[in-house]
C-alpha cells in the first residue's frame, strides 16, 4: 500500500464523506454512556465510537511502512472528522431543522444495505439487517431523524457539480498557476550524517522519562475465550447434488459452445467503417483483423465460449450466428466488436468435468455465505434474548478456545507473537469485559469473544524503562542534530556555496513537481506549496523533517501551461473552501474539548 496516498485519502475523502453521513455505520452506533474522547458543544464522542472508526482504518495500514508520525496523524484526522460531524449536529439542533416522513422513507428505500441484487428496496432484508444489528425499526428511524437533517443541510448548501468561473482573464491566471511544473533539486540529510553520539547522563534520562511518562507503560493484556468458525465449518454443512449442477448446465445452455474470432475497436465509428467495408465486399474479415484491428487472425481467437461468457445483450446475437457468419457491430464495456463464428460444438467430456467442479464450487460458496448470515442472525437473536454463550456452545456443538494473556499488538508478556490472526486480536480489544458475546464476521471467520481477564496498563519505573529512555534520547538527539545540519546546508545553498561531500547528505537533481498532483507526489504538501510559492529560481526552502530525513529544496526551473480552466473542478474547490469556512465558524461557536490522554492510549 502507498501509505502517503492512503493518508491523503483519509484527510480528503473521509472528511468529505463523514460530513454528509453517507454510511450506515454512523447511524447504527450506540448512545450508551462510555468514556469520552471529546465533547463538542452538547454532543459527545465516546471511546467506543472513536475506536470503531479508528480500528477500521488501522487494519488497512497494519504491516505497511507507516511511521509513528503518520499513525498519529491518522488518529487526529479521524477525530477531526468526528468533531466536524458533531459540530453539524449542534448547528442543526440549534436551527431546529427536521425532516418529514417521506424523506425518511426515501432514504431507507435508497440505502444499498436494504436493497436486493436489482437495486430495489427489500423489506425482508431491511428487517433482517436491523435484527442483525439488534435495532428496532423505531430506533433506526430515531437515528435517521437526527442524521438526515444534517445530511440534507450539507448537500443542499454545497453541491459539487456547480460550475464556477471568475472571468476569462482570471481563469487563465488560475490555470497557469495551478498547472505549473517546477524542477527542483532536493538535498536529503539522513541519520548517517550524525556521528559521535554521546552517552546520556542519568539526569537527562530522568528528565526525558518524566516528560514522556505516557510512553513508559506496560501494555494492557487480555485473556479471552473465543469461538472461531472458518469457512469450512459452513461448507461442510452444504450438499450440492449432481442433479442440481446438471440443472444449471441445462438451464444456462452451458454445453453449447462456440469458437470465434473477436476483433475489438476503440471507437464505434471505426468499427462501423470496417463493418460497412465488409458488407460492400471491399474487404474480407481477415483484412478487417489486419487493417482495422491491427492484429493477426490467431490473436483474436477465443475458443469454447458459452453464453454466460458474453455480456447479456450480446450473447443471443452471437449464438444466433451460423458457422462462418460475421456479426453486426456489438458493444460491450471493452469497446466495439465484430465477431466471426468459426465453429459450433458441444462441450468436451474433459471440459464438462471441470465445468461441473466450478459450478459446484460457486454453489457451495453461495450457500455457505447464506448459511453464515443465517447462523449469525439466529445465534445473535438468542444471545440478545438472554442465552448464555455456554448454551450456544451446547446447542450447536461448537469448539471454544482460549488466548492470552496477549496485548493489542498480538504479543504475550514475553514479547512473543500469539496466534496468527490480527483481526481476532483487534476484535478482542474492541470488546468490553462484560459485553455480550455476539457473533461477527472477523476476517475469514465468524467469531464470538468473551473477555475473562484483563491485566491493566502499568507504568514502568525509571529503571525498568531505562533502555527505552536511552533509545528515545538517542532518537531526539539525532533528530535535533539532523535539523541543525539541515539549517547549515540551507544557509550554504542560499549563499550559493558548493556543497561538500558529507556522509549522510545526498543531492537528488531534477525532481519534477506538478501543483495539480500534490497527492500523487512523494513529498509533503507543505513542502510542495513552499516550492510553488517561490518567485525566482535559486530560492531555497526551509529544512523540514519527512520520512526520518531532513529535506531541502532548491528551485531550478519554472514552466507554465496554457489551457482552459475546468469550471466544474473550480466549483468543487470553492465548495470545499466554503465547507472549511463553515466548520471554522462552528468551532468558534461551540466549545470543543479533547481528552488527549485517552486518544494517545488508543
Amino acid at each position: 500500500m502507498n501509505v502517503k496516498n492512503f493518508f491523503t485519502k483519509v484527510t480528503v475523502v473521509l472528511l468529505a464523506c463523514l460530513l454528509v453521513f453517507m454510511g450506515i455505520g454512523n447511524l447504527l452506533s450506540g448512545d450508551d454512556e462510555k468514556e469520552e474522547v471529546a465533547r463538542v458543544g452538547k454532543e459527545v464522542i465516546t471511546s467506543d465510537e472513536y475506536k470503531s472508526l479508528y480500528q477500521n482504518y488501522e487494519r488497512r495500514i497494519s504491516g505497511s511502512d507507516a511511521s509513528r508520525e503518520q499513525v498519529k496523524k491518522l488518529k487526529y484526522d479521524l477525530l477531526n472528522a468526528l468533531i466536524e460531524q458533531k459540530l453539524l449536529f449542534n448547528l442543526i439542533s440549534e436551527l431546529g431543522l427536521t425532516v418529514g416522513e417521506e424523506s425518511i422513507k426515501n432514504h431507507i428505500k435508497n440505502t444499498k444495505y436494504f436493497q436486493n441484487d436489482k437495486g430495489e428496496f427489500d423489506e425482508n432484508k431491511f428487517h433482517e439487517t436491523l435484527n442483525d444489528l439488534h435495532m428496532t425499526e423505531k430506533e433506526y428511524i430515531a437515528k435517521l431523524e437526527k442524521v438526515l437533517p444534517a445530511m440534507m443541510f450539507m448537500t443542499s448548501l454545497f453541491k459539487d457539480n456547480y460550475p464556477v468561473t471568475f472571468g476569462e482573464r482570471v481563469d487563465e491566471q488560475i490555470y497557469k498557476s495551478r498547472y505549473q511544473t517546477r524542477v527542483v533539486d532536493i538535498v536529503k540529510i539522513t541519520e548517517d550524517a550524525v556521528t559521535n553520539i554521546p552517552e546520556p547522563d542519568d539526569q537527562a534520562l530522568l528528565d526525558l522519562y518524566e516528560r514522556n511518562k505516557s510512553r513508559f507503560y506496560y501494555p494492557e493484556y487480555r485473556t479471552a475465550q473465543y469461538i472461531s468458525l472458518g469457512q469450512k465449518y459452513f461448507e461442510d454443512q452444504i450438499k450440492i447434488s449432481d442433479e442440481e449442477v446438471d440443472g444449471i448446465i441445462e438451464q444456462q445452455e452451458l454445453k453449447d459452445q462456440r469458437d470465434v474470432f473477436n476483433v475489438i475497436f476503440s471507437t464505434k465509428e471505426e468499427a462501423e467503417t470496417a463493418r460497412r467495408a465488409f458488407e460492400e465486399g471491399k474487404t474480407s474479415f481477415e483484412q478487417i483483423v489486419g487493417e482495422f484491428g491491427k492484429a493477426k487472425l490467431e490473436e483474436t481467437r477465443v475458443n469454447n465460449i458459452t453464453k454466460d461468457f458474453l455480456p447479456e445483450d450480446v450473447r443471443e446475437k452471437v449464438f444466433a450466428l451460423k458457422v462462418g457468419e460475421v456479426s453486426e457491430v456489438l458493444a460491450s464495456s471493452f469497446g466495439w466488436h465484430i465477431i466471426k463464428v468459426e465453429n459450433a460444438h458441444q462441450i468436451s467430456n474433459e471440459d464438462l468435468v471441470d465445468l461441473k467442479k466450478d459450478i459446484k464450487s460457486v454453489l457451495t460458496n453461495q450457500k455457505s455465505f447464506e448459511r453464515v448470515n443465517d447462523f449469525i442472525n439466529q445465534v445473535n437473536y438468542k444471545i440478545y434474548n438472554g442465552s448464555a454463550i455456554e448454551e450456544i456452545l451446547s446447542e450447536y456443538n461448537l469448539p471454544i478456545q482460549t488466548i492470552g494473556p496477549v496485548d493489542a499488538s498480538g504479543k504475550d508478556q514475553s514479547g512473543n507473537n500469539v496466534g496468527d490472526s490480527s483481526d481476532l486480536i483487534s476484535f478482542i480489544f474492541s470488546r468490553e469485559k462484560d459485553q455480550k458475546g455476539y457473533f461477527k464476521g472477523v476476517g475469514n471467520a465468524v467469531v464470538s469473544v468473551k473477555i475473562i481477564d484483563t491485566v491493566p496498563r502499568k507504568l514502568q519505573s525509571f529503571e525498568e524503562g531505562r533502555a527505552l529512555a536511552v533509545e528515545l534520547w538517542r532518537s531526539e538527539f539525532i533528530k535535533e542534530r539532523m535539523f541543525k545540519i539541515g539549517q547549515e546546508v540551507a544557509v550554504q545553498l542560499r549563499e550559493k556555496t558548493n556543497l561538500e561531500e558529507i556522509q549522510g547528505v545526498e543531492l537528488v537533481k531534477g525532481q519534477h513537481m506538478h501543483r495539480n498532483e500534490v497527492d500523487q507526489q512523494n513529498y509533503p504538501f507543505s513542502f510542495v506549496e513552499e516550492i510553488f510559492n517561490m518567485k525566482t529560481t535559486g530560492s531555497v526552502t526551509d529544512p523540514i523533517q519527512y520520512n526520518n530525513e531532513i529535506i531541502i529544496g532548491v528551485l531550478k526551473e519554472m514552466h507554465s501551461s496554457n489551457g482552459k480552466l475546468n469550471t466544474l473542478d473550480t466549483g468543487k474547490r470553492v465548495m470545499i473552501s466554503l465547507k472549511e469556512q463553515l466548520i471554522s465558524y462552528l468551532e468558534s461557536k461551540y466549545k470543543v474539548e479533547v481528552n488527549h490522554a485517552i486518544l494517545d492510549d488508543i
